[in-house]
């Protein structure tokens, strides 16, 4: 919905130190929807959310534990496509690359291509470009880091 879009994009907007702010709230609010069907989407964008901003700081270690949530949430609805499957496949890699987990990484990434296979060519090579910008971007941030 538009609000879902609207709360997403603040979202994902947040500066490192917003986020560490309104953490525990974020989380709150994550923990409150847990579980609602009447609210469409958005437990699931929480959620999401969340793991990405995980990601966006460097801490992978919660960001693949938030990931892994985002995934049983998928998995347990049975509407869910295949290409956003992908995307939290895509997710997990790039935070298992975060990790230093080349091998985990890798098989999340192959997960990712896997359930784009059966879509049309250019969404695969879209989803190709992306994995590899993801392991730059991951490789990227290790150098940095480490």
């Amino acid at each position: 919905s538009q609000i879902d879009g609207r709360l997403s994009a603040q979202l994902l907007a947040m500066l490192p130190e917003d986020f560490a702010r309104a953490e525990p709230e974020m989380l709150g609010l994550r923990a409150r929807l847990a579980g609602r069907r009447d609210l469409g989407s958005l437990p699931l964008r929480v959620a999401g959310d969340i793991a990405v901003l995980y990601g966006m700081q460097g801490r992978a270690d919660e960001a693949l534990a938030a990931h892994e949530a985002v995934l049983a949430l998928k998995q347990a609805d049975p509407t869910t496509s295949s290409a956003s499957f992908a995307t939290t496949y895509f997710n997990l890699g790039s935070a298992a690359w975060l990790q230093g987990d080349a091998a985990s990484a890798t098989a999340h990434f192959d997960a990712a291509m896997a359930k784009l296979a059966p879509i049309e060519a250019p969404m695969q090579q879209r989803a190709a470009t992306l994995a590899a910008h993801l392991a730059r971007t991951a490789r990227a941030k290790l150098v940095l880091v480490g």
